[in-house]
């Protein structure tokens, strides 16, 4: 997945949008002439916003249609017609007609504009053109003195945007897990070889690595690593221009793996110490699989990456894609996206013959096993 892009967040006020357009379009126009039509309350003909751009001889008109945060409803496909056909009434006759909207891309309604911007064509009218909140970022972004405008203006609520990725600022990680695939053969004793003084030299290291006795020692304090463990951290950027305050981020890990958790802080000496136990930043639900990272700063600025404790996923042999669900959320503001964790496993073969005492014992076994440094 791409990182994700800058957000704006859409302006507070139905009348702070049709603002938002006056000062876009007369950017983009170059019109500093561009003007509301009329007050609240008279007859506007379908437009909102009209002006000459520059190099143009003809009247362009916008209608500003605040939705979603305004009246909780989306752009429908009759008040496009109602919206056009009312701008057929606004004198002098448009040349292009614009319907601007904080309602989010809709592929019908797009298709139902096209199709009006033909039937408008082919009439000799003015042309139909859409722009839903997702193209006006677009158009905010590339003129500059609107978005400068926009970002500072205190009428409009501030610009919230994170950055939510691995720990190496990608949104896709590789991990090759390691696995032991273990033959193991057992060969009955024979008569010859139950003097061990008569065994051959290779025989008589192969009996003494199996021996029990001659076993190394490993340290009962050392903890065991696992290398079918793939580690992970999740990494929030504020790639936004207000400050986050009180954020967490939600998640659920999808797919297929043996276990998930957080690597434990603890060790042996703090417990001899008698230090207090370590605090954490984030869990994983040992039955659910779903997760929580609460970053240890209250606010992050503007900017700043914060990264969670050390994870990890026990995958199993086999390729898997795990995808990681997440929303972030804070006050004012929240956000989605997914993490994606490829798991491509690396399997290693290993023989190993045993001596039986018993010939019932004897016979071939092959297993697959995580690989660890005692093994």
């Amino acid at each position: 997945m791409a990182e994700i892009k800058k957000q704006l967040r859409k302006p507070e006020h139905w009348q702070d949008f049709e603002t938002l357009c006056s000062k876009l379009w007369g950017e983009i126009w170059r019109c500093p002439e561009i003007k509301k039509n009329g007050r609240s309350g008279q007859a506007q003909h379908g437009v909102d916003i009209y002006g000459v751009p520059k190099g143009e001889d003809g009247y362009y008109g916008i209608q500003c249609k605040g939705k979603d945060d305004y009246t909780h409803a989306a752009l429908t496909a009759d008040e496009v017609r109602e919206e056009v056909e009312k701008a057929r009434g606004f004198e002098p006759t448009l040349k292009k007609f614009y319907i601007a909207t904080t309602s989010n891309k809709d592929a019908a309604i797009e298709k139902l504009v096209r199709e009006l911007d033909l039937e408008h064509r082919a009439l000799g009218l003015f042309e139909v053109h859409l722009f839903s909140w997702e193209d006006i970022v677009d158009r905010i972004d590339e003129n500059r003195e609107t978005h400068d405008w926009y970002l500072k203006s205190a009428g409009f609520k501030n610009c919230y945007a994170v950055e939510l990725t691995f720990e190496d600022r990608s949104t896709t990680k590789v991990a090759h897990p390691l696995f032991l695939r273990r033959t193991t053969e057992r060969v009955e004793k024979s008569a010859a070889q139950r003097n061990f003084l008569d065994y051959p030299p290779h025989l008589r290291t192969l009996l003494m690595i199996n021996d029990p006795l001659f076993t190394p020692r490993i340290d009962p304090f050392r903890p065991i690593r696992d290398f079918s463990l793939c580690d992970f951290q999740i990494a929030l950027k504020n790639s936004g221009t207000s400050v986050i305050e009180n954020g967490d981020v939600e998640f659920k890990i999808n797919g297929e793996f043996k276990s998930a958790g957080v690597y434990s802080k603890s060790s042996m000496w703090q417990s001899i110490r008698r230090d207090p136990p370590p605090s954490y930043n984030c869990w994983i639900n040992q039955s659910s699989w779903n997760g929580n990272y609460k970053p240890d700063e209250e606010t992050i600025v503007q900017g700043k990456q914060v990264v969670s404790d050390a994870m990890y996923i026990e995958a199993i042999a086999e390729d898997q894609d795990i995808i990681i669900e997440w929303e972030f959320r804070c006050r004012d503001y929240s956000t989605t996206g997914t993490l994606l964790l490829e798991l491509r496993p690396q399997i290693e073969d290993k023989h190993e013959v045993i001596f039986v005492e018993d010939a019932s014992e004897a016979g071939t076994t092959t297993e697959i096993v995580p690989v660890t440094d005692r093994l």
